[in-house]
């Protein structure tokens, strides 16, 4: 079956076997070279071991999260907690009509 990305010589055309072995040997020395360090690639990593598990930060006891500058801000922690408050649905409900947000 033919490959449809590759290119159709040119019939009218003297070189059109020459571009297309130009072509070939192109892909060939691409497949190559993606082999050759796909293998590298491996090697390495199988030289380095298994990568470390990536360790997720710990905010503030607060619930605040410290900004650039070193300050601290009221973060979405801050907000879930005052959500914990809340047992189910219909209290949520019940506590937006009193707030009038909900009707």
């Amino acid at each position: 079956m033919d490959d449809p990305l590759k290119p159709k010589p040119d019939a009218g055309r003297a070189g059109g076997e020459r571009q297309m072995a130009q072509w070939e040997l192109e892909a060939l020395a691409l497949r190559e070279k993606t082999e050759r360090l796909k293998a590298l690639r491996l090697a390495r990593e199988a030289a380095e071991g298994p990568a470390p598990a990536k360790k997720r930060s710990v905010g503030t006891r607060s619930g605040a999260t410290k900004t650039a500058k070193g300050g601290t801000s009221p973060g979405r922690a801050a907000a879930s907690a005052a959500d914990k408050s809340i047992a189910t649905l219909s209290d949520w409900l019940k506590m937006q009509e009193e707030q009038g947000r909900r009707r």
